[in-house]
């Protein structure tokens, strides 16, 4: 597995030009480039689609946050892949993205007692954006609309 990393190239002690390595299967090789409409950014995506790389023809010119903006593009993008498949996504994984994902969904791991799976220690932290219903409220129902106002 490649892990990302940053590959920066100077001249004149100036960054020149710049790659994004993004985590990938080790060996994958680019299928198809996507350059930005100012040539400024170039995608690298594998031959399934998921990008693998960012170069970055000008590193002076690029803000950090267009390149953040970017490779949140690419997280919503699995996202909307992965969530309606996830099981299909499980079976077909590596052991290295099995370990990943479950790390995602259970990031302080699963509880087992040797025979069943008792629980996970924490909540997906995308779950703590819920606000919690309040006790006091939660088995009441608005009266209005089931018996007929009177007056």
């Amino acid at each position: 597995m490649t892990e990302r990393s940053l590959q920066v190239t100077y001249r004149k002690g100036r960054a020149f030009a710049a790659y994004l390595h993004l985590s990938h299967e080790t060996g994958e090789k680019s299928a198809k480039t996507v350059p930005s409409p100012d040539g400024l950014l170039v995608v690298d995506y594998a031959a399934n689609e998921q990008p693998i790389g960012i170069e970055i023809t000008a590193p002076l010119a690029v803000s950090l946050e267009r390149l953040n903006s970017l490779l949140a593009t690419f997280i919503l993008a699995f996202a909307e892949r992965v969530l309606p498949s996830a099981s299909n996504l499980w079976v077909q994984a590596s052991l290295n993205q099995k370990q990943r994902l479950q790390q995602v969904f259970f990031p302080d791991g699963m509880r087992f007692d040797g025979k069943k799976l008792v629980g996970t220690g924490v909540t997906l932290p995308v779950f703590n954006y819920l606000s919690p219903v309040s006790e006091s409220k939660k088995e009441v129902v608005d009266q209005t609309g089931i018996e007929p106002v009177t007056s």
